[in-house]
């Protein structure tokens, strides 16, 4: 069971449904089978989590028989959730990771091997300027660019470019 933070808005909901029923934070524990103190605790904020679960009983004993607006509740107004949900945008969250990771590898490498062969054939031409910049772009932080714009950035240094290798660069990119 995953323990989630418990909300202000939760504990005021509470607060509202144990003034209006007139029933006491121990009371509520005890049908809860909860230690005496648990409901003045969570109410107080010494918890602060709860499992889907145990703020499902709580709302359950205010409002018998209204499972689905209780699940609603919890989700919508409180940000309580069920552990499948979580577990299930967990899982998804891993695998986006997951595959960011391999392209962003696939664009750092093609970024490498482009900056090597451009730092390769600067020297041999002895262009120095040009060097000097694709050093300065070579400190950058290319992850949150796309790969596209990198490849115009670095044709527009690098003008004798062969336009045939650049195009055959984008093709690999965009496959």
């Amino acid at each position: 069971m995953i323990k989630q933070a418990v909300s202000k808005k939760f504990i005021n909901y509470i607060q509202f449904c144990l003034d209006k029923e007139n029933i006491s934070t121990r009371e509520l524990s005890e049908k809860l089978e909860k230690s005496s103190a648990y409901i003045s605790q969570v109410l107080t904020q010494k918890i602060r989590t709860i499992t889907y679960e145990n703020a499902f009983s709580i709302l359950k004993e205010f409002m018998p028989g209204n499972d689905s607006v209780i699940e609603s509740m919890l989700i919508e107004q409180f940000g309580i959730e069920p552990d499948e949900i979580i577990e299930s945008r967990l899982k998804i969250d891993e695998e986006n990771e997951t595959e960011t990771v391999k392209r962003m590898k696939v664009c750092e490498s093609i970024i490498t091997n482009i900056n090597n062969n451009l730092k390769r054939k600067m020297f041999e031409e002895k262009d120095v300027e040009k060097l000097l910049i694709l050093q300065e772009y070579s400190k950058m932080d290319f992850n949150d660019r796309n790969l596209g714009e990198l490849l115009d950035e670095v044709a527009r240094i690098y003008k004798k470019a062969n336009e045939e290798d650049y195009n055959k660069l984008l093709k690999i990119i965009n496959n």
